[in-house]
């Protein structure tokens, strides 16, 4: 019987040659608000590492296919808080039309190389968490840039051992 030796290998980037499109984030204004239509995300949406849209605010759907030019929120992308509560992370598990205010940005792994899944988990990690500490900035408040964000550190391995993990 021959025995093959598996070696595992680990790639380390920055999350900016990670994503698919570039990171951004929702739009900087206050839309008008109404009583039913699509779910307008802001940072207190993301309860325990999850998208809650309990007690979301709804914007018209002429305001979601504006704000959806910056940046359309899909199945898979990750949600991460970069004011107030920075660091928050949240994976998209539905494909209900969703939009985000300013204090998200919208993270889409380029799936030929990282899993949205494993990537998710990974940014929870308190290795990038504490990077993300290291790179905010505080005023009356923490905030981390956009710009910080691309250079938030990522190791991961092939992407089969992903699927695996």
């Amino acid at each position: 019987m021959q025995m093959f030796e598996s070696k595992l290998v680990f790639t380390e980037s920055k999350l900016k040659y990670c994503v698919r499109e570039k990171i951004s984030d929702g739009p900087h204004e206050t839309p008008d608000f109404i009583d039913n239509g699509v779910p307008f995300l802001s940072i207190d949406g993301i309860q325990n590492g999850k998208i809650i849209l309990d007690n979301c605010r709804f914007i018209s759907e002429e305001d979601h296919k504006k704000y959806n030019e910056k940046i359309k929120v899909e199945e898979d992308d990750i949600l991460m808080g970069k004011a107030a509560s920075i660091g928050k992370i949240a994976r998209v598990t539905f494909s209900r039309p969703l939009s985000i205010w300013s204090p998200l940005a919208v993270i889409k792994s380029k799936r030929n190389i990282i899993n949205p899944i494993f990537l998710e988990y990974f940014l929870k990690s308190d290795f990038v968490q504490d990077q993300i500490q290291i790179l905010a900035t505080s005023n009356t408040q923490k905030n981390i840039s956009m710009r910080d964000i691309e250079r938030i550190k990522v190791v991961y391995p092939d992407l089969n051992y992903q699927n695996i993990i």
